[in-house]
């Protein structure tokens, strides 16, 4: 047997077992696609937190299955080539043909799934992006009747308020463009969006070597990735900013509240100390009395003793 025809046909095999293993990842990258759906709709008694976290989750996993499918491909396309520069290897071309095939509709199938992802990412933060736009309309129109109107019997908002809602509205805002963007890149390093996508893959990799088109393309991922984990630690940066403001806010109001507590307090203590004068008074008025009557009880007694009585008879 031609070592040659071997080679290739031992690539073949491997490029068609890569593709059968990617057909598996992209069923699941689809089952999950279709679960952030229903995610989405049940994100009503979740945390942001915890929101943040499952669509990390989803995009490192459909990140991950596109950067398979691309390597699958790559490798498909590389057995391809070296099975059509066997002049005697016909069954071995006619496999990688196959696996190549294969391996093209499993990246098409990849890019389907992520502009399904990228338009349910777009949507869920339209509806995230609605309530900030009515609070910032509504703020506007307070604003305006309090500039407008001359007496007002509202009292003011505590200034620690205004700066939270801000503060949470811009982090808010961040976490959207920071999540556009990242959708974007992903979007545009495999190419959705762009219906030459398959094509110019498949000719660059002919033209090109496929190892070092394969290399590129890991380093690109590796970019992408990286430019990934910085936008969502700046976002995780802003909510832990966020945060802060808000226990500031709770903690200022807490304050507050002891200080009207301690007030009231003190109130009733001076309240009890003019009170206590009153009934000293009359206290002391009626020991005085007590002790008048003693005395002259004293006195009277003084002068009826048997001794005051003898010295009257001694004078007579």
């Amino acid at each position: 047997m031609d070592p040659r025809l071997s080679e290739a046909e031992r690539t073949a095999a491997a490029a068609t077992a890569a593709a059968a293993a990617t057909a598996a990842a992209a069923n699941a990258a689809a089952a999950a696609a279709a679960a952030v759906g229903a995610d989405m709709l049940q994100q009503r008694g979740v945390t942001p937190a915890q929101q943040q976290q499952q669509q990390q989750r989803q995009q490192q996993f459909v990140l991950r299955s596109a950067a398979d499918t691309a390597a699958a491909a790559a490798a498909a396309a590389a057995a391809r080539d070296a099975a059509a520069a066997s002049p005697s290897s016909d069954s071995a071309a006619a496999a990688a043909a196959a696996a190549a095939d294969d391996a093209q509709q499993l990246q098409q199938q990849q890019q389907q799934l992520l502009q399904q992802q990228q338009h349910q990412q777009r949507r869920h933060l339209s509806l995230q992006r609605r309530p900030l736009e009515d609070f910032r309309r509504n703020r506007q129109q307070q604003q305006q009747q309090q500039l407008s109107s001359s007496t007002s019997s509202s009292s003011p908002a505590a200034p620690g308020v205004c700066a939270a809602d801000e503060a949470a509205a811009a982090a808010a805002a961040g976490t959207a463009a920071a999540t556009d963007a990242a959708v974007d890149a992903a979007a545009d390093s495999t190419g959705v969006g762009s219906p030459n996508a398959g094509s110019s893959s498949s000719s660059s990799s002919s033209s090109s070597p496929a190892a070092a088109a394969l290399h590129m393309q890991q380093q690109q991922w590796r970019q992408q990735q990286q430019q990934y984990y910085q936008q969502q630690q700046q976002v995780l940066q802003q909510q832990q900013q966020m945060q802060r403001e808000q226990q500031q806010l709770r903690d200022q109001q807490q304050r507050e509240q002891q200080e009207q507590q301690q007030e009231q307090q003190q109130q009733q203590e001076q309240q009890q100390q003019q009170q206590e004068p009153d009934t000293g008074n009359s206290d002391r008025q009626s020991s005085g009395s007590s002790s008048s009557s003693s005395s002259s009880s004293s006195s009277s007694s003084s002068s009826n003793s048997p001794g005051n009585r003898s010295g009257s008879c001694r004078q007579q």
